[in-house]
């Protein structure tokens, strides 16, 4: 699935489910500008600010929230630039990201299934360009 628009961004990269209601719980609960990862069951995100970060994760994991979660944050302009995932999106992410995008005109970029090797050759900081048609370059001289 290619959800949003062409945009390039700094990799943040975890090896493990993101779950985005314990990650901005903090940033929703303080009403923050910024996005600091609250999830302590992610210590690769843990204390880090997904704010116009691309997101490269193998997948969302979590509850319903999932959806209301991505469309609070693009709305109060702490979203990550887009969301990369290693395996197919699932329906409340998708549906999140859906409403972020209709109902309040904020898009955040998604690519799903890019698969395995690509977690693996992606690390943080990287500048990630993604194509319109859902193509994700790195320049490897990050």
């Amino acid at each position: 699935m290619i959800l949003g628009e062409a945009t390039t961004g700094a990799a943040l990269v975890c090896s493990s489910g993101f779950n985005p209601l314990a990650a901005y719980c903090n940033a929703i609960v303080d009403r923050t500008t910024n996005a600091i990862c609250a999830d302590r069951q992610n210590p690769e995100l843990f204390g880090k600010d997904m704010v116009a970060r691309v997101l490269c994760v193998p997948s969302c994991i979590g509850s319903t929230t999932a959806g209301p979660v991505w469309e609070y944050v693009a709305g109060n302009g702490i979203a990550p630039r887009a969301l990369l995932l290693a395996n197919p999106v699932d329906s409340l992410t998708a549906g999140g990201l859906v409403l972020a995008k209709i109902w309040i005109g904020k898009p955040i970029t998604l690519v799903d299934d890019l698969g395995a090797d690509f977690l693996r050759a992606v690390r943080d900081d990287h500048r990630l360009h993604i194509e319109p048609d859902g193509t994700v370059w790195f320049d490897d001289h990050s």
